[in-house]
């Protein structure tokens, strides 16, 4: 049940867009110890609107130099997987040897996909390991760079662009053997109902944009050794895989390899190879399973922890869905009918509105909300969605947009015998001109009201408040929500 506690660890590591590693490791001077170093991470911001949902690719060490190229074979490769509901963990121990008579610098790429997060990693060079520790990516850097200057066995683990991860390491003595440990957990999406694990174990060409004397260190991973088609592989093949399903398994089928499977009970599978030893690694393993019913299904993993108990729920979707699996819905819709809307804006809402409600069945529910100086609705509650009701909202809405257009034209006529306007008020004041009271907007409405123009005060736009100053004042009035005057206030003072 491993795979259930990185269930959390993986959905935290989603939201960390950019993940990078570093390792330091310092050789010891007695052949035989364990040496913790340092494991160097360093989060970065969210860079994923360049990333792609690319697969994973298989994990390769790139030896630094041509001469040196095939002193560095793969030895062996373990896979260990396990799924629970939709995430597989995944750790994987890969062995390389150097074959070579000299020390070698070398990079180890893991092209993960998008829908993965590496949450651990490990070294081992002959006797001695490779432990974690945060570092900022700059300081990871110089660290790498001064221990591999002093001829000391030094690992950079880095971020070439996202989620594709690049260790470097250095002075890599001849015999020594290099056992890496990678974890990762990746999400897994079906496709018409049928769930699909991929493990890449062959490493083949890669391509870039651009051409490689100007290509960026960002795409020079890509230049990585693989093996042709055809040729058998030289190094070792294992994977195991458990899948706790939550749900009942309907179907499982290896199309890459053939596999040996043992059930405990209908949720729970365990797979490995049923021959390791027929060059299972000259070709990605891919498996795929199904789950059982056609209906809706639902599942519940639990773990217990030391400190937190987690759950993952699994919900499966039917396979075909009627019109009877729907429960009835209401809708409200807000349709803004004001004069800013006038033409394509409105013509173009309606149509979406009327598609959107001659869509919904019978059992469903609608409401319509008109705006525009003030609010409509079409009916007191929602009503079904019938031709009849619907043609009721289409009678209403129509009734509503010749009452709008009406009091347009009402407000634009009143503005044009209205702005530049200038009306006078008389209020006590001192000598210095400021009134002993203000002038308020109802003094202005009863103002202009005695003009013969309908002004009522909450048209009228104070935002600082009432004037208190003799002298001429603009104030803006809105008619409409689409029209607006300026008329002048002007304050004179009485003694």
């Amino acid at each position: 049940m491993r795979g259930i506690g990185t269930f959390r660890l993986f959905f935290q590591q989603l939201q960390r867009l950019a993940i990078r590693l570093a390792l330091l490791k310092e050789k010891s001077e007695c052949p035989h110890s364990l040496l913790p170093v340092t494991l160097l991470l360093v989060v970065a911001g969210p860079a994923a609107a360049e990333a792609r949902a690319e697969r994973t690719l298989s994990p390769y060490f790139l030896v630094q130099g041509e001469e040196a190229t095939g002193t560095f074979p793969l030895s062996s490769t373990h896979v260990t997987v396990e799924i629970s509901g939709v995430v597989a963990d995944v750790r994987v121990e890969q062995t390389y040897v150097n074959e070579g008579s000299e020390p070698i610098n070398a990079r180890y790429v893991f092209p993960a996909s998008t829908r993965a997060a590496v949450h651990g990693m490990r070294m081992r060079v002959g006797e001695e390991v490779v432990v974690a520790k945060i570092r900022e990516r700059e300081v990871a850097r110089q660290e790498f760079e001064e221990a591999k200057g002093t001829g000391k066995t030094t690992s950079l683990l880095d971020e070439e662009r996202p989620n594709v991860f690049t260790m470097n390491v250095s002075n890599i003595m001849p015999a020594d053997r290099v056992e890496v440990e990678l974890n990762y957990t990746e999400l897994l999406v079906p496709t018409e109902r049928t769930y699909s694990f991929v493990y890449p174990a062959v490493v083949g060409p890669r391509y870039g944009s651009v051409p490689e004397d100007t290509a960026p260190a960002t795409e020079c991973w890509i230049k990585s050794p693989y093996l042709p088609q055809g040729d058998p592989p030289s190094a070792t093949f294992d994977i195991e895989l458990t899948l706790s399903a939550g749900l009942p398994v309907a179907e499982t089928r290896s199309p890459s390899h053939e596999v040996a499977s043992s059930w405990d009970g209908s949720t729970r599978v365990h797979v490995r190879l049923a021959d390791p030893s027929d060059f299972g690694g000259d070709r990605d393993f891919v498996w795929d399973y199904r789950l059982a019913g056609m209906e809706i299904e639902a599942g519940l993993l639990l773990q217990r922890g030391e400190t937190e108990n987690y759950f993952l729920l699994v919900l499966q979707p039917p396979a075909v869905v009627g019109g009877g699996d729907l429960p009835a819905r209401e809708y409200v819709f807000v349709l803004d009918v004001s004069g800013s809307m006038d033409g394509f804006p409105l013509e173009t809402a309606k149509a979406v509105i009327a598609d959107l409600i001659s869509g919904l069945g019978q059992t469903d529910r609608f409401n319509v909300i008109l705006f525009a100086g003030g609010s409509s609705v079409l009916a007191s509650a929602s009503v079904p969605a019938t031709p009849e009701n619907v043609a009721q909202f289409e009678n209403r809405r129509g009734e509503l947009e010749r009452a709008q257009a009406d009091a347009l034209t009402q407000a634009q006529e009143k503005a044009s015998k209205l702005d530049g306007f200038m009306v006078q008020i008389t209020q006590k004041a001192g000598a210095d001109g400021k009134l002993f009271g203000s002038v308020t907007n109802v003094d202005i409405s009863e103002a202009l009201n005695a003009q013969h123009f309908d002004v009522p005060k909450a048209a009228i736009r104070m935002p600082q408040g009432p004037l208190k100053q003799v002298g001429d004042h603009p104030v803006k009035i809105a008619l409409h929500a689409d029209v607006v005057v300026t008329v002048t206030v002007s304050v004179l003072g009485e003694q």
